[in-house]
């Protein structure tokens, strides 16, 4: 076989081939050009492996993730959350992305997407190989997400959309009505290697927290001992709109420069960046007979650490100073948790209303609040009772 100049790479590989054609044009034996030619092909062997760089690869391995999912809700938004309705449902799992790393955070393989159907008792069986050392997990946020991720950091930095939030099994961005089948959830894990099989157990964490308005009552005295006061609208204000999937502190899912989300829908005097699922609309019936009585209202919001804007939940309702008041429109906004909203966590909201609100939704009011810091996870909650 001819051997061509340009499959050479190496300066002592186009020596060797010009003493060839020199000794051929000398007419030495044939046997020195066969010997020659024996000795050309060993040293392009050996500058080809010289120019090549070493790649590392690791021997393909079957993954077991065994994901632990947070305690578990069904939510109409008015069920009552301390029914066993809502001790179901919290913690489904519709899609499970998973991704797989070295000990230097950079991504093995490529990511991996599973539907419910592939879930077995919690249980995802995935594909990885000799170098991954430890497991992302993201529950209930699309796949596509995730297409440019290449570091660990890369995946911690995804963001959840709360109009996911909005359908049932977190398919697409919603609208109307929150449910509590398509929360997203979040998780890492250390993989560990036994006999050519990978394991990890991933604690998955929900990336949103709840906000529940359980009670309003009135208490007027004094100058207001006339007056009433009945709710309109509930709503929430200031909720970040992104979440990073990231729960590996009680920070870290807290996206920077999110849009702030809003729920007001009845002559609205805030008309940016509307969620409907965010607000209950316009009330009726029994949620605007004071004092409540087994009355509930339940949002998912994301973390918030309150920098730029402090999330809260607003009481909107018709204020009288008497029966012969023709009333005015007025808010009561409850600054939750003195502005630092945490995932995971639970918001059990009560208003006391003894005074007029203010007509502005964006100037809280100052009144006392009284918080209870008693929350580690989800089935603990942050009781605020709040005074107007």
């Amino acid at each position: 076989m001819p051997i061509r100049q340009e499959e050479c790479t190496c300066e002592i590989g186009i020596e060797c081939f010009m003493q060839i054609i020199i000794n051929k044009k000398k007419n030495k034996s044939m046997s020195k050009l066969l010997m020659a030619g024996m000795m050309l092909i060993g040293l392009l062997a050996s500058c080809s492996e010289n120019d090549k760089s070493p790649v590392e690869k690791g021997t393909s391995m079957k993954l077991t993730l065994n994901l632990t999912s947070p305690t578990v809700t069904k939510t109409a938004i008015t069920d009552d959350p301390n029914t066993t309705t809502y001790i179901a449902s919290e913690s489904t799992i519709n899609n499970v992305v998973v991704a797989l790393f070295d000990a230097s955070g950079n991504l093995v393989g490529g990511i991996q997407s599973f539907s419910s159907a592939q879930v077995t008792n919690h249980q995802v069986s995935a594909t990885g190989s000799s170098l991954m050392t430890q497991a992302a997990v993201a529950v209930n946020v699309p796949a596509a997400s995730f297409t440019n991720v290449k570091t660990l950091s890369d995946f911690e930095s995804v963001k959840a959309d709360l109009d996911y939030t909005a359908t049932t099994d977190a398919s697409a961005a919603g609208t109307t009505q929150q449910s509590a089948t398509a929360l997203p959830m979040a998780g890492e894990g250390t993989v560990t290697i036994a006999q050519s099989v990978g394991t990890a157990t991933i604690q998955l964490t929900r990336l949103v927290g709840k906000v529940i308005l359980s009670g309003i009552s009135p208490n007027f005295s004094g100058v207001y001992a006339d007056a009433s006061f009945t709710p309109t609208e509930v709503f929430m204000y200031n909720v970040p709109s992104t979440a990073n999937c990231n729960a590996t502190s009680t920070t870290s899912a807290i996206a920077s420069a999110p849009t702030f989300l809003q729920g007001e829908q009845v002559s609205p005097l805030l008309t940016t960046n509307l969620k409907n699922y965010l607000g209950t609309g316009a009330l009726s019936g029994t949620a605007q007979t004071l004092p409540w009585s087994n009355q509930y209202f339940s949002f998912y919001v994301f973390p918030n650490d309150g920098s730029t804007a402090q999330t809260q939940l607003v009481i909107k309702g018709l204020f009288k100073m008497s029966s012969s008041d023709t009333g005015t429109t007025v808010y009561y906004p409850i600054t939750l948790n003195s502005g630092t909203v945490q995932n995971n966590k639970v918001y059990n909201l009560t208003a006391v209303i003894g005074s007029i609100g203010t007509t502005d939704p964006t100037k809280p009011l100052n009144v006392p609040v009284g918080v209870t810091l008693n929350v580690v996870d989800w089935p603990s909650t942050i009781t605020q009772g709040t005074t107007f």
